[in-house]
């Protein structure tokens, strides 16, 4: 591993706004597999970064003819902040989910906008952050512009498989699999925890046979395959996959190794 590797984990939008357009179960899966995820990350010096959209009163700036945007701005012109105030300051459901507030010492970044601005890099450059991960939702809107923007900046990108989320199941598969890799390494929620020595929390996992949060898709299949899921999956715990070579820990070497080039 370089010497000079810096290592970031970004949460998009993980605000009760935008959470609530995730169904409950594929909401809570999400929650608790960012959470340890968050925990280890800083508990191993990583730099953690919050990122979310946040408007000022009345939606200034906000043309009405934005194609993301701007029905909030129209909604807003005629009900008032009162009764229309998604993603506005002053309001509790554009703030950072509580379940996941931000400590002392993180980063928290806000834009007005689809699209990173200069805020993100401003938060990453002075600190040489070299590594990101990146969490959070939607897939198909912050996820993937947010792996987009840090490609550019010429960073390392990773992204968890099972802390991304979206409200449509079709657009989740697509851009995990074939429009993320593109700009960032997909890696599996246990390869993360390992990777930044969290093994005893596996374990844990393993001694009391509990599935790990699993990777839910919204609707759209039925239980018995949600069932079926889960089982692979615990079953993938306890028998311990075979991890791609990119994600090897070679013997000795420290534990953010497989995220060395």
């Amino acid at each position: 591993m370089d010497a000079a590797d810096r290592f970031a984990l970004v949460i998009c939008d993980m605000q009760p706004d935008l959470l609530k357009s995730i169904p409950a179960d594929a909401r809570a899966a999400l929650l608790d597999s960012i959470k340890p995820c968050i925990e280890g990350a800083r508990a191993n010096g990583w730099l953690i970064v919050f990122c979310g959209v946040k408007f000022p009163k009345g939606y200034a700036n906000v043309t009405p003819k934005h194609r993301i945007y701007g029905g909030f701005q129209r909604l807003n012109a005629k009900m008032g902040d009162e009764r229309a105030h998604w993603f506005m300051e002053g309001h509790p459901g554009a703030e950072i989910e509580p379940f996941l507030a931000p400590h002392d010492g993180d980063a928290v970044v806000w834009r007005q906008g689809h699209l990173p601005g200069a805020e993100l890099r401003e938060a990453l450059r002075p600190r040489g952050i070299t590594k990101a991960t990146v969490v959070g939702i939607k897939a198909s809107y912050a996820v993937q512009a947010t792996c987009q923007a840090l490609c550019d900046e010429g960073l390392q990108v990773y992204a968890v498989r099972e802390c991304v989320q979206d409200d449509v199941p079709e657009r989740l598969d697509a851009v995990l699999d074939h429009l993320l890799p593109i700009y960032a390494e997909i890696v599996t929620w246990e390869d993360f925890l390992l990777g930044i020595g969290m093994e005893s929390f596996i374990e844990e996992l393993r001694a009391k046979a509990l599935p790990a949060p699993p990777s839910f898709r919204p609707a759209a299949r039925g239980q018995g395959e949600a069932d079926l899921h889960n089982v692979l999956f615990l079953h993938g715990l306890q028998t311990r996959r075979a991890r791609p070579a990119l994600l090897q820990v070679p013997t000795g070497a420290p534990k953010l190794a497989h995220f060395s080039g």
